[in-house]
């Protein structure tokens, strides 16, 4: 369980460790609500609407800078955590390899390797969108303003961020060490 937080404006996701090749001006469509990343016409979905990996990047309106969103599908997620908004997941490993999905379980992750935030609830293996780097944009998924999950260690003197599971059974943004991917840079020290 995460023992501490820090603000979505505090805090740049760096979509390191992930091939990325930007899809701009591509866009999918947005719902009657105007949700273009959380439509469900695409986003929480048995089959793939997308090529998985398609990374396409948007202006958010509220922080005027890019953002980077990846379609992924989901593998299986910690028994007592499933998956809600701001969730950060990363590579699940089977059989000691990349099996091409996602997860937030400690057993099957690759702690200190890439990250992706999650813009909704998802249900395991499907598919859907994910944030991977930018400041963060709520004014493109609002569900992402507020306070994002740490473990206490996230500090401006070590602005670095990794993916940390630390048996905690989920995961969240630890303090960056030589050996793992930076997957984010914090400008205060979390609460």
């Amino acid at each position: 369980m995460a023992t501490s937080t820090i603000d979505d404006a505090k805090i740049i996701y760096t979509g390191n460790g992930w091939p990325t090749v930007v899809h701009r001006g591509a866009l999918p469509p947005a719902d009657a609500d105007g949700n273009i990343f959380t439509n469900s016409a695409h986003h929480n979905v048995a089959t793939a609407a997308y090529p998985v990996g398609t990374v396409v990047e948007i202006i958010d309106s509220t922080t005027g800078t890019p953002a980077l969103f990846r379609y992924m599908q989901m593998g299986s997620a910690e028994a007592s955590n499933a998956i809600a908004v701001k969730d950060l997941v990363g590579m699940q490993l089977g059989s000691g390899a990349w099996d091409g999905k996602l997860t937030n379980d400690d057993a099957t992750v690759m702690d200190k390797g890439p990250a992706l935030v999650a813009l909704s609830a998802i249900t395991d293996d499907y598919y859907g969108w994910w944030f991977q780097a930018g400041e963060v944009p709520v004014g493109t998924v609002s569900g992402l303003d507020g306070n994002h999950a740490t473990d206490t260690n996230v500090v401006v003197a070590t602005p670095g961020c990794e993916l940390d599971v630390g048996g905690a059974d989920f995961c969240v943004l630890g303090l960056h060490t030589a050996a793992a991917v930076l997957v984010a840079i914090a400008t205060e020290n979390d609460a």
